[in-house]
């Protein structure tokens, strides 16, 4: 279903196109606590086939939820499989590798340790160590801005706390970030995310343990960071 929605939304425009549209529209949905969001440019883009968009989110979620256990990279496989189809090598580490590499590199994580992925691709690295402690902090970073806003759409499905920056991990020459945290409303669990846009503000950039001035209020210990990575 999820593939065929996007057959008809890709029907005058270029795929790569339109699932760059999906990701910004699915962020902008995401942004739930700014309410002066504003969808007019999928409505007059699109023209009526902007009501599918809400649908891909839809089928997205269902697809991510995974049968209720979560921590599913349904976003990175559609994009390797309908996108990129290996294009600069974009062909996502498989998640049953990725959990392997996460118990060999991380073994436990204590709560509020800050689990680090250098190159996060799609964020798949950094949901395998989430099953291993959902409660820690999940900071990713790719040079590729499209894989940094599926990450962030992954670490908001399942309610993680952390940051996902676009730099380059070499160079650590930073464009934006996204920090992610969640408000108790109502019993309830809500996920939220804030843009950051000055690298003195990001976590990527913390000083023995700590931000200058971070948008979200995330607690970041001086607890030792974890380093995930397939190669180190």
């Amino acid at each position: 279903m999820l593939r065929k929605l996007f057959t008809e939304l890709s029907y005058r425009f270029d795929v790569s196109e339109v699932f760059s549209d999906f990701l910004d529209y699915t962020l902008l949905v995401m942004k739930w606590q700014d309410r002066d969001r504003d969808f007019s440019y999928y409505e007059k883009k699109y023209e009526g086939h902007h009501i599918l968009f809400p649908q891909l989110i839809d089928e997205l979620t269902l697809a991510s939820d995974n049968a209720g256990e979560g921590m599913k990279d349904a976003l990175g496989d559609f994009f390797m499989d309908e996108i990129s189809h290996g294009r600069n090598g974009q062909y996502f580490t498989p998640q049953p590798i990725c959990d392997m590499m996460a118990s060999i590199t991380v073994g436990s994580i204590k709560n509020d340790q800050i689990v680090n992925d250098p190159t996060c691709g799609s964020g798949r690295m950094l949901l395998a160590a989430a099953k291993i402690n959902r409660n820690a902090i999940f900071i990713g970073s790719d040079i590729d801005i499209t894989c940094c806003k599926m990450a962030v759409i992954n670490m908001f499905f399942n309610t993680l706390r952390g940051e996902i920056a676009c730099l380059d991990a070499l160079s650590m020459e930073f464009r934006k970030a996204w920090q992610l945290d969640y408000k108790n409303i109502g019993g309830h669990n809500v996920p939220f995310y804030v843009e950051v846009n000055e690298k003195e503000n990001s976590f990527h950039f913390m000083n023995r343990g700590k931000v200058a001035n971070p948008a979200v209020k995330t607690p970041i210990t001086n607890i030792k960071p974890v380093q995930l990575a397939l190669f180190q």
